[in-house]
Order: C-alpha cells, then structure tokens, then sequence
C-alpha cells in the first residue's frame, strides 16, 4: 500500500509538471474511473 501511495503521489507530480496549468478533465475522468473499479475489485477480492 505504501509503494502504491508513493507512486500515485509521484505520477500526480509528474502530471501536475507536464500539465502546467492545463486541465485534462477527460483524463482525470478516466484515472477517476480506474481507481474506483480498482477499488471495488479490492473489496471484491476481500469477500465478506
């Protein structure tokens, strides 16, 4: 969990460089969307 913090904290750096003041709304939509299935695959391994 910590390497998966550090990289997500690493990539929203990089993003934030590259973008410079740009906002990719169709991107951060779609990284939104990953995250919560990625989520919800979790929760689904972890069974009740």
């Amino acid at each position: 969990m910590t390497q998966n913090l550090s990289e997500f904290f690493r990539e929203k750096k990089r993003r934030a460089d590259d973008e410079a003041g740009a906002i990719d709304w169709y991107g951060r939509r779609a990284d939104w969307i990953a995250a919560i299935q990625s989520l919800y695959a979790t929760i689904a391994r972890a069974g009740p």
